[in-house]
């Protein structure tokens, strides 16, 4: 059961906190910025980055990279997993990288509690 764990998309995007990325909703949105949290079902939290956050509707035929397009801002913004249509990662991330590294720290925190010691305490 644990294995299957793994391969769940919302377990895989937790891997990915701290990179900046764009997502798309059902709705049109598009919501830039900052991965600050994510859970099993994909839901996200995203932070405001130096380049902003933004939201802008489909409607108006303004492409996500354009600022001459009308533009919300938000500091931070809760996206439901249901609603992702696209989520969209930075050409230059290391994707494979980044899972290995987050497989890595799976493991190591398993192993960890396997033994029956975290940091500051110990099972007797």
């Amino acid at each position: 059961m644990q294995h299957d764990r793994i391969k769940n998309l919302g377990i895989l995007l937790q891997h990915f906190v701290g990179l900046e990325l764009a997502v798309e909703c059902k709705n049109g949105k598009v919501f830039r910025g900052m991965l600050n949290e994510t859970d099993d079902y994909m839901n996200l939290v995203i932070q405001i980055t130096a380049k902003g956050l933004t939201a802008q509707d489909e409607d108006s035929d303004c492409s996500w990279s354009t600022t001459s397009c009308p533009q919300i801002n938000f500091q931070v913004v809760y996206i439901r997993g249901s609603n992702i249509r696209y989520i969209h990662f930075p050409d230059n991330a290391d994707l494979p990288k980044l899972v290995r590294l987050g497989l890595d720290r799976i493991k190591s925190a398993k192993d960890k509690y396997a033994r029956g010691t975290r940091k500051g305490r110990s099972v007797n």
